[in-house]
């Protein structure tokens, strides 16, 4: 009797086996759906990024014949798709409607691993995108750049190199000179930012008017009385400080509380504000000459600043004209620095050595200006300090606004995902 039921048991331990194995059929199966799936995935948001750029161009062209347009959208999807394992473009189709939106559509299919096996040999995608020619997509975009002391050397030579290609690549849109699309500032920052000395009389800053002082000091030498009389200069080099909080987090109210300008201080480049002049703000690039301590607060102020109507600064169009469809004009400010916060206010000037007090007035900035749909994006270039970075992360727009660069050679190309995402807004759907 044990003998048999020892053999009964050796049975059910074999059905047990077979029938596991027959259920793991079904789950392969799904699992290998799942996988194609997961590929189609992949491969349809690179062709979406293939069509995007491609109509980006076409946008952005100077062609105006269906044979050249045509070509050219060809070109960029079939280097900017070539690595999609197994996809067919089946169909390139463009198009214009009575706005001179470029509309780009690209259908294909995937070949499938899996689904095949049940008789699915191939998935079917398809990426469209519409592009604007005419007065939509607008953009404003300040440059906020860290020129600390930090930065001399090959850094600020790197940091030339990325602000110009940006700015080549972002003015490229703008071939009407009668209706530009793209305007561009720059803010140089170290602890302080330069608004230029011919601001002084501006309503919106209090500064004081050059002065001399004169002082005598004399002394006995050899029994004789000796006197030296030594005259100095005071002057405004267009360097300002920070308004009493929180207007220094802020942008309104400069009538009642106006910016400080600081007497005998020197500082960084003065600002460029917006232009679309290419080479104006290369010119202001060339310029830049690296000193000084760090308050990125005091740079992204001023960068705020830059893209609002509202005085100081004027060449910005107003927040509420900007939502406007005809008008829709976006915001960008992007910020460069190189370290930590090493300087804070102490008001008006900068010479705290409190750095947890500069970093939560820059993350309070941050935040106020992001409340105002203004993009944010931040390069960390070899910033090691994980709290700064941290910081930064956090300021930007989102994850994908936030970058870091160890090198040059990375600088640039933050700098040119930069570009590449401003000129996204160029695409209304």
């Amino acid at each position: 009797m044990s003998a048999l039921l020892s053999k009964f048991k050796r049975e059910r331990r074999g059905t047990a086996t077979m029938i596991f194995a027959i259920s793991l059929i079904p789950c392969i199966g799904a699992m290998g759906v799942a996988l194609d799936y997961m590929r189609a995935g992949m491969a349809h948001n690179k062709l979406q990024v293939a069509v995007d750029s491609a109509a980006l161009a076409a946008g952005a062209s100077d062609l105006t014949s269906d044979e050249d347009l045509s070509k050219l959208i060809q070109n960029y999807i079939a280097v900017n798709s070539s690595g999609l394992t197994g996809f067919d473009i089946t169909k390139v189709q463009r198009s214009t409607n009575a706005d001179d939106d470029v509309i780009v559509k690209v259908d294909g299919n995937m070949k499938t691993a899996v689904m095949r096996i049940l008789g699915i040999d191939e998935l079917d995608l398809s990426a469209q995108t519409r592009v604007s020619r005419s007065g939509q997509g607008r953009a404003e975009i300040a440059l906020v750049l860290d020129t600390t002391g930090s930065m001399k050397g090959t850094k600020i030579d790197d940091l030339k190199t990325a602000a110009k290609a940006l700015i080549s690549g972002s003015l490229a849109y703008n071939k009407d000179p009668s209706d530009p699309l793209v305007k561009i500032g720059i803010v140089p920052f170290a602890q302080y930012v330069n608004v230029g000395v011919s601001r002084r009389n501006e309503s919106w800053i209090d500064v004081a008017d050059d002065y001399q002082t004169t002082k005598t000091t004399c002394h006995i030498h050899n029994g004789y009385l000796k006197c030296k009389t030594r005259t100095t200069d005071h002057t405004f080099n267009g360097c300002v400080g920070s308004r009493n909080y929180p207007f220094n987090v802020r942008d309104d109210s400069y009538n009642s509380n106006p910016v400080p300008g600081l007497m005998d201080v020197t500082c960084s480049n003065e600002l460029t504000d917006l232009t679309t002049d290419e080479t104006t703000l290369n010119d202001a690039v060339d310029a830049l000459s690296a000193s000084g301590n760090t308050y990125i607060g005091a740079g992204l102020g001023w960068g705020w600043r830059m893209v609002s109507s509202i005085a100081p600064l004027d060449q910005a169009i107003s927040y509420e004209d900007a939502t406007k469809t005809k008008t829709k004009t976006k915001k960008f400010v992007v910020l460069m620095t190189d370290g930590e916060n090493t300087r804070a206010p102490s008001y008006p000037s900068h010479d705290s050595n409190d750095s947890a007090l500069a970093d939560s007035l820059t993350a309070q900035l941050c935040t106020n200006i992001k409340a105002l749909d203004i993009q944010v994006f931040t390069v960390a270039f070899q910033v090691t300090d994980t709290d700064t970075l941290g910081m930064l992360q956090d300021c930007a727009s989102s994850s994908n606004y936030a970058f870091s660069a160890g090198d040059g050679a990375a600088l640039v190309a933050a700098f040119k995902h930069v570009s590449d995402k401003i000129a996204e807004l160029r695409i209304a759907e």
